[in-house]
C-alpha cells in the first residue's frame, strides 16, 4: 500500500492567532498519482541534486520581455535564464541586485543560438539590498502520512523575503534523502503536496507529483508566479 504525504512548515516564534485567509487543503481526486507518472525518475534528478544559488547578481540581457538573463556560473552552465510570470515582475528585477535560488532544468531551455552552456529556471528571484537576516531564520517542517504526523525536521533560511521554491525545495530533498520522497524509480508514495499560508494573502500548494506526461520545463511551472513569504510572518 502506498501511502500518502501531507507537509506543513510553520516558522518558529510565530504567533498562530495572525489573520490568514486559509485555501482548502487539496481533495484527493486533485492530486496527481505517482502511480500513473512515466519517468518520475526526472523528478528524482531535480531535487536530488544541488540548486541553482547566486547572491548578489544583475540581469545583464533578455530573450523575452518577461525573462532574465544573467552571466553566472555553475557545474553545467554558463548562463542562466529565469522565466517570470509577466512582464511587469520582470521589470522588477531587471538590473537591480538580486539572489537567485531555483532548480534548473536543461532540455528545452532556450536561451539563445549560441548558449551551449545555458541551464534555466522559473522564479527563484528576490531582492539583495535589504533582505538578509544576521541570525538564519529556523523553520520547523511537520509531516504527516496516512493523516498521521510521523516526523518533524529544521529547514531555515537567511532571508526576510523568501521564495516558496527556495523552501519546497529544502523541504523535498530533506524528504528525498531521508525518506525516499523520490527516487531513480516508483515512489513508495501515492499522492503527496506542501502547503503555504503567508499572512494576509490566500494559501496555496503544490503538488509533490506531476501529470503522467510531464516534462521538467513544464512542471517547474509551479514556480513561475515567484511566490515570496515574509519569513517573520507566514506559515508554510
Amino acid at each position: 500500500k502506498k501511502m500518502v504525504f501531507f507537509v506543513l512548515v510553520t516558522f518558529l516564534g510565530l504567533t498562530i492567532s495572525q489573520e490568514v485567509f486559509a485555501q482548502q487543503d487539496p481533495d484527493p481526486s486533485q492530486l496527481h498519482r505517482s502511480s500513473l507518472v512515466k519517468n518520475l525518475q526526472n523528478i528524482y534528478f531535480l531535487y536530488e541534486g544541488d540548486p541553482v544559488t547566486h547572491e548578489n547578481v544583475k540581469s545583464v540581457d533578455q530573450l523575452l520581455s518577461h525573462d532574465l538573463i544573467y552571466n553566472v556560473s555553475g557545474p553545467n552552465y554558463d548562463k542562466l535564464k529565469t522565466e517570470l510570470k509577466n512582464q511587469e515582475m520582470a521589470t522588477l528585477f531587471k538590473d537591480k541586485n538580486v539572489d537567485i535560488y531555483g532548480v534548473e532544468y536543461y532540455h528545452l531551455c532556450y536561451l539563445c543560438e549560441n548558449a551551449e552552456r545555458s541551464a534555466c529556471i522559473y522564479g527563484g528571484v528576490t531582492n539583495h539590498e535589504g533582505n538578509h537576516l544576521e541570525i538564519p531564520k529556523k523553520i520547523v517542517v511537520k509531516v504527516s502520512i496516512d493523516g498521521i504526523q510521523s516526523l518533524s525536521f529544521d529547514i531555515e533560511t537567511n532571508k526576510k523575503m523568501v521564495t516558496a521554491q527556495e523552501l519546497d525545495y529544502k523541504v523535498r530533498k530533506y524528504l528525498t534523502d531521508n525518506k525516499q520522497l523520490y527516487t531513480n524509480g516508483p515512489s513508495k508514495y501515492e499522492t503527496g503536496y506542501i502547503k503555504f499560508i503567508p499572512k494576509n494573502k490566500e494559501s496555496f500548494w503544490f503538488d509533490f507529483f506531476p501529470e503522467p506526461e510531464f516534462t521538467q520545463s513544464k512542471y517547474l511551472m509551479i514556480y513561475k508566479d515567484n511566490e515570496t513569504l515574509d519569513s517573520n510572518t507566514s506559515q508554510i
